[in-house]
């Protein structure tokens, strides 16, 4: 059976590898390229938008997660990104 992938198909299968790496050693904006340009040549690739919406949250995650700790017992969290805004207790 030959071979039916695309030059395309190969391209995007190699960034979205590229941006689930960039993710697990927390270069979300690498990431952020990898899957765009992904899903650029793919626009159907769901690992590619899948992957482009964790590498846009993931940064506030990660400063949420920051704040959480620092807050310790306080249980007084602020956050000012993209997502949250103002004081959550």
């Amino acid at each position: 059976m030959a071979d039916t992938q695309s030059p395309v198909s190969d391209e995007a299968r190699g960034l979205v590898r590229a941006g689930q790496a960039a993710m697990r050693v927390g270069d979300y904006e690498a990431a952020r390229t990898a899957f765009e340009r992904a899903a650029a040549l793919e626009p159907n690739n769901q690992e590619a938008r899948d992957g482009l919406r964790e590498a846009q949250i993931g940064p506030a995650l990660y400063e949420l997660g920051n704040q959480l700790q620092a807050a310790g017992s306080s249980g007084v969290v602020t956050h000012s990104g993209p997502f949250c805004q103002g004081k959550y207790t």
